[in-house]
């Protein structure tokens, strides 16, 4: 364990111009940028804190690396700050159910368009009345969701008495034993 005077690890990356798309996809709304926001948005929203920093010229880098001449034309550069949640295993996901929020996330946002409800009981049947007393009506979808409205469904879905025996954690199981078992296209339906 490292003593708690090193403070919070943060990461900074750099994107080009070019790639600007892929900040897109990290700091995506769902009502804002419903085609951008995607699994992955709601994952760094959730895991980390992203903050946008400033914009640089490729002058600043030294020793002055090879660009390809797309990244010259553009020569700029976005950098980004993400800092690791120090609450994600502690209070964010409960009950060290990390990899089952991932596969929820997953799951869901595979296909931004499907409605909460209908999925949900697909899950756990009869679950709708709980859904509707927390604000979710029949044509709310899982794209319409923010991350922490996300985090909350699951939070509570976990802690369903029927969690534990759910159809969830048989699709969950197969997914992590494919996953184990080799290589496999991560996009497809599940």
């Amino acid at each position: 364990m490292f003593p708690n005077f090193l403070g919070k690890m943060e990461f900074h990356l750099e994107f080009f111009q070019s790639y600007i798309l892929e900040y897109s996809y990290l700091t995506a709304e769902p009502k804002e940028n419903f085609a951008l926001y995607r699994w992955s948005t709601v994952l760094y929203k959730i895991f980390f804190e992203i903050k946008y920093l400033d914009k640089l010229t490729l002058d600043i880098i030294s020793p002055t690396p090879t660009f390809s001449s797309k990244e010259k034309k553009n020569g700029q550069l976005y950098l980004v700050k993400l800092t690791p949640r120090l609450d994600l295993f502690s209070s964010l996901v409960r009950d060290n159910k990390l990899q089952d929020f991932y596969f929820f996330i997953k799951h869901n946002l595979n296909r931004r368009s499907g409605l909460v409800i209908p999925v949900m009981e697909g899950w756990v049947p009869l679950c709708g009345p709980r859904l509707i007393k927390e604000g979710m009506n029949v044509f709310t979808r899982f794209g319409d969701l923010s991350p922490e409205q996300l985090l909350m469904l699951f939070n509570q879905f976990s802690s369903w008495p029927e969690y534990e025996e759910s159809i969830f954690q048989l699709s969950m199981k197969k997914f992590h034993m494919r996953r184990a078992s080799g290589p496999f296209d991560e996009d497809e339906n599940f």
